[in-house]
C-alpha cells in the first residue's frame, strides 16, 4: 500500500510539470491570395510583453507564374490585440475587420522589403508601449481585383521582451524557480543518503523506493530548468499556425 502511494506521488509530480508554452518563433507555410480576405492567428496563446518589448514578423512569399512581370497587390497587416479583445476579433472575422476595424487592436502595416524574381518579402516591426498580454493576427484584406494570385509564404514571428528575453513576462521567473527546486530536492536527496548510510542495517524495500522520489524530483527540475533557459535565450519553439 505504501509503495503504491509513493508511485502515485511520483506520477502526479511529473504531470504537474507538463509545459503549456506560448510561441516565440513561428515557422509555417501559408498560402496568401491577393483577391481574398483571411484572418490567421500567429500564435496559440497570448504573450506577455513588458513595456519596451518588440514584435517582428517576416513574411517571405513565392509568387505563382501568374504574377510574372507584375507586382501583386497584397495588403499585409498584423493586428496586435490585447487579450481581452481576442474574442471580439475572432467573432468579427476577416471581412468585417477589413471593411471596418472596430477591434481596438493596433494595426501594423507590412513594408515590402525586396523582390527577387518570384520571391517577395515583407516585414512588420513594432515596439510595445504598454505592458500586457497580447495576441497577434495576420490580416490579409486582399485587393478585390478579380482573379487572385496565390503566394506560397513562410512566416517568421519573433516576440521579444527587453534584454533579448524570449519568454512571456509571466514565464520569466520560471528558470530561477527551477534552480531553487533543484537545490531543495538535491539537499533532501543528500540528507536521505546520509540517513540511509547511517541506518542501512535497518532499511527495508520501502526506504529504497522513497529514495527514488527526491532523485526524480531533482532530475525533473533540472531538465525543466534547461528547457526554459534555452527558450529564454533562443526562443526556439515552433508550431503550426491555426
Amino acid at each position: 500500500m505504501s509503495t503504491r502511494l509513493v508511485l502515485v506521488f511520483i506520477t502526479s509530480a511529473v504531470v504537474r510539470h507538463q509545459l503549456d508554452c506560448n510561441a516565440w518563433i513561428v515557422d509555417d507555410n501559408l498560402v496568401v491570395n491577393n483577391a481574398l480576405v483571411a484572418l490567421t492567428k500567429l500564435h496559440q496563446s497570448s504573450f506577455g510583453f513588458e513595456e519596451g518589448g518588440r514584435l517582428t514578423w517576416n513574411l517571405t512569399c513565392k509568387c505563382s507564374p501568374a504574377c510574372d512581370g507584375t507586382q501583386p497587390r497584397v495588403s499585409i497587416r498584423v493586428l496586435l490585440c490585447p487579450r481581452d479583445k481576442t474574442n471580439k476579433v475572432d467573432k468579427a472575422g476577416a471581412v468585417q475587420l477589413c471593411v471596418s476595424d472596430s477591434s481596438q487592436c493596433s494595426s501594423l502595416s507590412g513594408n515590402l522589403q525586396h523582390r527577387y524574381g518570384r520571391y517577395l518579402s515583407w516585414v512588420v516591426s513594432s515596439s510595445i508601449g504598454n505592458k500586457g498580454f497580447y495576441t497577434s493576427y495576420f490580416l490579409n484584406c486582399g485587393a478585390y481585383n478579380g482573379t487572385g494570385v496565390n503566394l506560397h509564404c513562410k512566416s517568421h514571428l519573433v516576440l521579444l521582451n527587453p534584454g533579448g528575453e524570449h519568454l512571456s513576462y509571466d514565464e520569466i521567473p520560471l528558470p530561477a524557480m527551477y534552480v531553487v527546486g533543484v537545490t531543495i530536492w538535491s539537499g533532501i536527496l543528500v540528507m536521505w543518503l546520509i540517513n540511509w548510510a547511517a541506518f542501512w542495517k535497518y532499511s527495508n524495500p520501502l526506504h529504497r523506493v522513497l529514495f527514488v522520489v527526491p532523485l526524480i524530483k531533482a532530475a525533473l527540475h533540472l531538465i525543466l530548468y534547461f528547457v526554459w533557459e534555452s527558450k529564454s535565450r533562443t526562443g526556439q519553439h515552433e508550431f503550426r499556425t491555426l
